[in-house]
């Protein structure tokens, strides 16, 4: 810019006048000319940095598309694998929710199994109290037989120590044997408190032989209750 500065105004006006056709290039001044091809010069110099900026430019503007482009390649294959982790997830979270559902079928079912078995166990309960009740019974029955027992083993014992000590007369024997007979009577009595007595347990504790009574309590031992039948 200097140097245009330098240049005179009479070979600016010349140069106008020239652009204008009112002069030739023949007629111009030598400072005109000088005037002329430096304006070439400068056009030619801004010319050829302008397409410097523009290739640099254009390089700039390329790299940078080309970076843009990476980017979204970068971005696009993320994507790509974002989505495929996704999909992974999903299938893992429907086998996840496969096995919940089983497993909740198998617990369904589980518990339909307890509720059937409490149910039969509701309906078996009757029979299990009648069961008891019924074995309740035998234990009482069981008790009576074994105290009628030992009372009468007992009383056997006592009779045949007194029988080993002396023979008694035929009064002491009738009244021995009535003794005999009145406690005899009395067990029995004991022993059907828990359970009727039998044909053959009732007529023999009506008998006054001593040998008869313990023949009684013999088969009423045998069979206590003959007309029970087993609680199932």
């Amino acid at each position: 810019m200097g140097e245009l500065n330098s240049f005179s105004s009479s070979a600016l006006n010349e140069f106008v006048a020239l652009r204008a056709g009112k002069r030739r290039e023949s007629d111009l001044s030598e400072k005109t000319k000088q005037f002329i091809q430096y304006l070439k010069t400068y056009r030619e110099e801004k010319i050829q940095k302008l397409e410097e900026l523009s290739i640099q430019r254009s390089e700039e503007l390329k790299q940078a598309l080309e970076r843009q482009a990476e980017a979204s390649k970068e971005t696009a294959e993320a994507s790509k694998e974002t989505a495929e982790a996704s999909k992974e997830l999903a299938q893992a979270y429907g086998e996840e929710a496969d096995a919940l559902g089983k497993l909740t079928q198998a617990y369904e079912e589980e518990a339909k199994v307890y509720e059937e078995m409490v149910q039969e166990l509701e309906q078996v309960k009757p029979n299990l109290q009648k069961v008891q009740q019924d074995s309740d019974e035998l234990v009482v029955r069981v008790r009576a037989l074994q105290s009628a027992v030992e009372q009468l083993t007992q009383e056997m014992n006592e009779r045949k120590e007194r029988e080993g000590r002396k023979s008694p007369s035929p009064r002491a024997a009738a009244h021995s044997s009535s003794s005999d007979n009145a406690r005899g009577s009395y067990a029995d009595a004991r022993f059907y408190q828990g359970a009727p007595p039998t044909e053959n347990g009732a007529s023999s504790s009506s008998s006054s032989s001593g040998s008869t009574r313990e023949g009684a309590s013999s088969q009423s031992y045998s069979s206590p209750y003959p007309d029970r039948k087993t609680a199932q």
